[in-house]
């Protein structure tokens, strides 16, 4: 799975709004950090998993709806978004390993 980071204050900040069509999305989004999020502004419906340092995914929340502020996760150091989809995803106690590109180190 392809991710982008949003690791800078704007990136964090903007995260998946203003996104609309499919050809501009990346398959994932990575916030961090991060242990709450929100859908105000957005034009489609998320899938999120919130993440402890250790890569294990401690909350999963899926088909969020724009216009909502669900429920955090205090714990969480950072949260994988993606459009919200019936495939199998993420599951609490899964660990995830993240594999950061030389071109994504340079960014930050």
């Amino acid at each position: 799975m392809q991710i982008r980071l949003a690791v800078t204050p704007f990136t964090r900040m903007r995260g998946m709004l203003g996104l609309s069509d499919k050809a501009e999305q990346p398959q994932a989004l990575l916030i961090a950090p991060c242990h709450h999020i929100h859908t105000f502004g957005m034009r489609f419906a998320i899938d999120v998993a919130y993440l402890a340092a250790n890569g294990r995914v401690l909350r999963v929340s899926r088909g969020l709806v724009p216009g909502k502020l669900p429920r955090g996760c205090p714990s969480a150091v950072a949260v994988l978004e993606r459009r919200a989809s019936e495939d199998d995803w993420l599951q609490p106690g899964q660990r995830i390993e993240l594999a950061v590109s030389r071109e994504e180190r340079i960014l930050k």
